[in-house]
């Protein structure tokens, strides 16, 4: 289990034996574990939506790139699996993972800073790419991993070690390395420069506030230095780069008649590009969807139609329409692109699994979970986290580790509990 939470933040081949290995533990186990049949419930809709995704098969119309997306997703049918017969689904050992993800994003962290420091070095760049060498894509790039997901990787690891302050378990010297393992990572983030992670952020800070509002009253003056210090991080990294200044005004001033092919064109302005298309898309099948793998082969026809009835379109639009077509770009928008593929009835099972596991996250006041899924939530609006397999991983993983308990009591888990 260990070895698979080190490699979320990379995923690829090594990520997918350690599932393989999980999952052929996990039959072993079978006979020996002592089970919570209340975890049966969480089974369900997991098993459910990947079954959906099997039956849309019928009906879509590129098998191959149907069956890829099965494989992709398999891991809902074999995470809550694992999770079922997991005999470390005590509060003890999530703990133990739960920190051990946060050391080890600490370190990816620190590893994407070392690699770049040596790439601007050993290359004499010149100084005026400093800042387009430790931001966004660039800094996350080191490592193999989109931004944004390593935005979310960090903000996770963040809400885990923020938790363990606040508890107050730990020595000086642990709890002043832990302070300063949250404000590396707080400067990480923000050079990553995540809009939809920063928005995510403010959710986190404001579940805790809500969630260990006795233990933040009795300790105001701390959290109060604690959150002016976050704020002062964003509002100077606000003010002193005006990297992160044009990509935070970006999403106040979009120039909705040239969304793309003009010099205003950015990441923003594509997505409601997108969008737009893709509510177009989902119109000409909105009940059922096109089915699992058509996504990208109806986004071509969209394409395509949309040059063909607009003849007077500029050549730069067209060029990227075409760049669009060529790259395969998908809804960026899990929400929508599940409708695509699988109608408002998919949409409707992909709703119920963020619902339950948020439901169940607020009934055993769990801030950790709270958090984890407010993260995937909203992030979800502008990402298509499932349709990546380091989304699909994270997602699973961690909503299965809260989700499943070994000994859970009528009550659930205490407000108090990491866990």
């Amino acid at each position: 289990m260990f070895f698979l939470v080190a490699t979320i933040p990379v995923s690829g081949v090594i990520n997918s034996v350690a599932i393989i290995v999980l999952t052929l533990s996990s039959f072993f186990q079978c006979k020996n574990t002592s089970l919570n049949k209340k975890n049966i419930n969480f089974l369900i809709p997991m098993w459910l939506f990947f079954f959906y995704l099997v039956l849309s098969l019928s009906y879509t119309h590129d098998m191959k790139n149907g069956f890829f997306q099965i494989e992709k997703k398999l891991s809902l049918l074999v995470m809550p699996f694992i999770f079922y017969f997991s005999p470390l689904n005590d509060k003890e050992s999530k703990s133990n993972l739960l920190i051990f993800f946060a050391i080890t994003c600490t370190f990816f962290c620190a590893g994407c800073f070392l690699i770049g420091f040596y790439k601007f070095i050993h290359l004499n760049l010149p100084n005026s790419m400093i800042v387009e060498n430790f931001t966004n894509q660039n800094l996350s790039g080191y490592i193999g991993v989109h931004s944004t997901y390593l935005s979310m990787f960090v903000l996770l690891s963040i809400s885990v070690l923020l938790d363990r302050l606040i508890s107050n378990k730990d020595s000086l010297l642990v709890t002043l390395i832990i302070f300063f393992a949250i404000m590396f990572m707080l400067i990480f983030i923000i050079l990553l420069a995540s809009r939809i992670v920063f928005l995510s952020f403010i959710a986190v800070i404001v579940v805790l506030t809500i969630s260990r509002s006795e233990i933040i009253i009795r300790n105001k003056i701390l959290f109060l230095i604690f959150v002016s210090l976050i704020t002062s991080c964003f509002l100077i990294s606000y003010q002193r780069s005006n990297y992160i200044k044009n990509r935070i005004n970006e999403v106040f001033f979009i120039d909705y008649p040239n969304l793309i092919g003009s010099q205003n064109e950015n990441g923003v302005t594509q997505r409601v590009f997108f969008w737009r298309n893709s509510i177009e898309i989902i119109m000409k099948s909105p009940i059922i969807g096109h089915g699992t793998g058509d996504s990208n082969s109806e986004f071509e026809k969209q394409y395509d139609e949309l040059i063909l009835q607009s003849p007077g379109l500029k050549e730069s639009v067209k060029n990227a329409i075409l760049y669009f077509k060529e790259k395969h770009f998908n809804a960026h928008n899990q929400y929508l692109e599940t409708t695509i593929s699988l109608g408002l009835i998919g949409l409707a099972s992909l709703l119920f699994i963020y619902g339950y596991s948020l439901f169940y996250a607020l009934k055993r006041k769990n801030f950790l979970h709270i958090s984890f899924i407010s993260i995937v939530i909203i992030t979800s609006l502008t990402e298509s986290i499932l349709e990546r397999q380091q989304g699909i991983i994270f997602f699973l993983f961690f909503n299965c580790l809260f989700l499943f308990n070994k000994n859970e009591t009528h009550s659930g888990i205490s407000s108090n509990s990491m866990i």
